[in-house]
This record gives structure tokens, C-alpha cells and sequence, in this order.
């Protein structure tokens, strides 16, 4: 949206706009064979956000990172319909059928690469700053990421599986994962597994990514109690990405200027 030329301002009262309903009649089940939900449903949520134009005529450049499910190797698409660019990005594993693009299946590319740093500065950023708001990451992943973007990890610190998040080896606490603190209830459905087990694959794939591909700078905002499929509250959401900004804002001048 932001590439397309929409002001900030228009895209916050386009998500401003959405309603619960809305968000989760896009889930509704349609079983298929490679896919629990209904994709067409999807990308005419998308068709209401962005227009159906060609890549080249975005104002920025524009990279959709997607995964070929086929032979592991990563596909970049930063030419052709947005469309169907941003609907193959979108092709979550296993929720959604992949999406064929010349002879390719492929799939959201976050499920190997969570945050494609490498990808930007391949598209010529010379700055990279990069947002990590993923629902239910806790302080001690702020802790650990900061910790190793200022090269200060300490290379003692065990990662262990504990139960339902990650933890340092020392204080291993089962009843307190890094994504699942917010499940009050006390019950977890199917989807709630899978939506676990795919954060907890991904970051743990992210933290292995540090030393190789660093963006010059990381924003974490505070979004603990918001979960994977809650679009609909960006009166909450909007909130915590302004202030993890404004507290980012003298690091991004600096950054700048140097």
C-alpha cells in the first residue's frame, strides 16, 4: 500500500475501518487438498487494499519473498502483477493452497526467512530498519535481539525448548512461553497449535539469521497481547508501532547522518 503511493494516513484509516466480522469470515474452513481455507475469499480482501497494477509501476521498489515448496530455493518476485505477488507472499503453509507462478509453487517466504534483510539491501537499501512485530514476542526476545544486534550475546546462553517457548537454558520456565503467555483460558485448539509451533519455527530460524544479515537497525513493538489473526484491532496495533518509533527516532537520525 505504502509502495503504491497511499499516505500513511490513508492506510491507517483503511485498517481503521475493518471489523472482527470482516477479518474472520476470511477464515472460514474450505478444506482442500493442500489447503484448509478458501484463497479466493482472500485475495478479494487484498483486491480492497491494493490495486491489481504492475510491480514497476510502484513509487519504491517492491520484493515479495516467497519459498518454493518444491525445491526449498527462494523466490523473489519483483516484477509482474502485485497481485499476484502479494497472494503468493500471502500463501501461509498448510492454512492456504500454494500459489502457482510460472511452473514454481510457492509459499510465504517468512517460514524461512522471517525477516528478509538480505532481500532488502539485494533490492538496494543502503539502510535497512527493520519491524518485528510478531504477535506474543515477549521482553526476553526484545532482550536477546537487542543483545545480539549490539554484539553483546553471551555465547553461555543455551536456547532450549521449554515446553512452549524459548528460554534461556538457566531459567527454564514451562508455564511461561515466549508465545502463548497472553492464552489465559487454558485450552488450546488446532489452529492455536499450528500458529505456535510456526512462531516458534520461525524465530527460532530468526536467531539464527543475526550474524549474517543484520539490519542497521530493529523495532520491537509492544503488541504481547495481540494475536497472529486480529487485523481488526489497529486502534490497538497503530498505537504501539508509533511509540516503538518515536523511542527509535534519535537511533534512525543518527543512522541518517551517518
Amino acid at each position: 500500500m505504502y509502495a503504491s503511493g497511499m499516505k500513511p494516513e490513508e492506510i491507517e484509516d483503511t485498517f481503521l475501518k475493518l471489523t472482527k466480522k470482516k477479518v474472520f469470515s476470511l477464515f472460514r474452513p474450505a478444506p482442500r487438498r493442500s489447503g484448509f481455507i478458501d484463497k479466493k475469499r482472500l485475495e478479494k480482501f487484498v483486491r480492497e487494499f491494493v490495486k491489481d497494477i504492475d510491480i514497476s509501476e510502484l513509487k519504491i521498489p517492491f520484493g515479495a519473498p516467497c519459498l518454493d515448496i518444491m525445491t526449498g530455493e527462494t523466490v523473489v518476485i519483483d516484477k509482474g502483477p502485485l497481485i499476484r505477488a502479494i497472494m503468493a507472499t500471502l500463501s501461509y503453509p498448510i492454512l492456504f493452497t500454494p500459489t502457482e507462478y510460472y511452473g514454481r509453487y510457492l509459499i510465504d517466504g517468512g517460514t524461512i526467512d522471517p525477516l528478509p534483510v538480505d532481500i532488502a539491501r539485494g533490492l538496494g537499501s543502503e539502510i535497512v530498519i527493520a519491524s518485528f512485530p510478531f504477535p506474543s514476542a515477549n521482553e526476553r526476545l526484545r532482550r536477546i535481539t537487542e543483545s545480539m544486534l549490539n554484539n553483546k550475546v553471551d555465547k553461555r546462553i543455551c536456547f532450549v525448548h521449554s515446553g512452549n517457548g524459548i528460554s534461556n537454558g538457566k531459567n527454564a520456565d514451562s508455564s511461561k512461553g515466549i508465545f502463548n503467555g497472553n492464552n489465559k483460558e487454558g485450552t488450546i485448539n488446532m489452529a492455536h497449535i499450528f500458529m505456535q509451533l510456526s512462531s516458534i519455527l520461525e524465530n527460532q530460524i530468526l536467531l539464527l539469521q543475526w550474524e549474517k544479515h543484520k539490519p542497521d537497525l530493529l523495532i520491537v513493538p509492544d503488541v504481547n497481547d495481540l494475536k497472529p489473526l486480529e487485523f481488526h484491532r489497529a486502534r490497538d496495533a497503530i498505537p504501539a508501532g508509533e511509540k516503538a518509533v518515536m523511542e527509535a527516532l534519535p537511533r534512525i537520525r543518527r543512522i541518517i547522518r551517518g
